[in-house]
């Protein structure tokens, strides 16, 4: 043991230093103050190395924890990048050459010849011009021995003192009855069975109004999509590339640092 003034070798045993003099207990605590120095010291190396040992263990948790962020990071721009290349393949192996047509557009078309082919066009147009566009030609000829068309419509109001409605008819051309001298007066005074065998039902026309205007809808409407298609692809598939390129790149450099490496 060593005198804390002046460094000279010292007693314990004794109640001064033999060189200057000096205490060897000042403070009177009965533990000689050399040695409450060394256990002074002692102490304080034990809690720097504990809280050394504890902010090692703090960097340690916060590696992992920024090692797991970026592994679920890499998982995720992974998991986008196969995404946005299915799509990209899926879309570019459906390329439309000619003719395109999906569910809605067959919805569409059908909406539009249901409201004009079977509204418009047998309720407006053939009642106004009186004559069949194309049922009277198809069908008159199997409702009766010499009918034909372009048959004859005749739409008039009727009204009762409890309703009241639009009521047309479609007569054939026949050898018969001279249709085109006939009023809609004639047509409701004369008896039904007169001119029910050449009555045509305007479900045909109905039927037929929609098939005309569907089918060319069908045909030109899927060849005129087609090159929208192609178009609205070749969009798609420019944003995509942009975003594929984007992670590639990004998974490239992130690749280069394995996990537990110091950030």
């Amino acid at each position: 043991m060593k005198c804390l003034r002046c460094q000279a070798a010292l007693d314990l045993s004794k109640t001064q230093c033999a060189a200057c003099g000096a205490p060897v207990d000042a403070d009177g605590d009965g533990v000689p103050d050399v040695l409450a120095k060394m256990i002074e010291d002692k102490a304080r190396a034990l809690l720097a190395t504990e809280k050394q040992r504890e902010e090692e263990a703090a960097r340690e948790a916060f590696r992992v924890q920024a090692d797991a962020a970026e592994a679920a990071a890499r998982r995720a721009d992974e998991a986008q990048l196969a995404y946005l290349r299915g799509r990209r393949d899926a879309s570019l192996s459906t390329v439309p050459r000619l003719w395109y047509a999906s569910s809605g557009m067959l919805v569409l078309f059908a909406l539009v010849a249901v409201v004009i082919g079977g509204c418009m066009l047998p309720f407006g147009l053939e009642t106004t011009i009186g004559r069949s566009i194309v049922a009277a030609h198809v069908f008159c000829p199997s409702v009766c021995r010499g009918c034909r068309g372009p048959g004859r419509v005749v739409a008039w109001r009727e009204s009762g003192s409890w309703y009241e409605a639009d009521v047309s008819a479609e007569i054939c051309h026949n050898r018969a009855v001279d249709i085109d001298r006939l009023t809609w007066n004639d047509i409701t005074d004369r008896e039904d069975k007169d001119l029910a065998p050449y009555r045509l039902t305007r479900w045909a026309s109905v039927l037929m109004d929609f098939g005309l205007v569907f089918l060319p809808l069908l045909l030109v409407g899927p060849l005129v999509a087609a090159p929208r298609r192609r178009r609205q692809i070749e969009r798609d598939c420019s944003c995509w590339e942009v975003e594929i390129d984007e992670l590639e790149r990004k998974l490239h450099h992130g690749g280069t640092r394995s996990p537990g490496d110091s950030p």
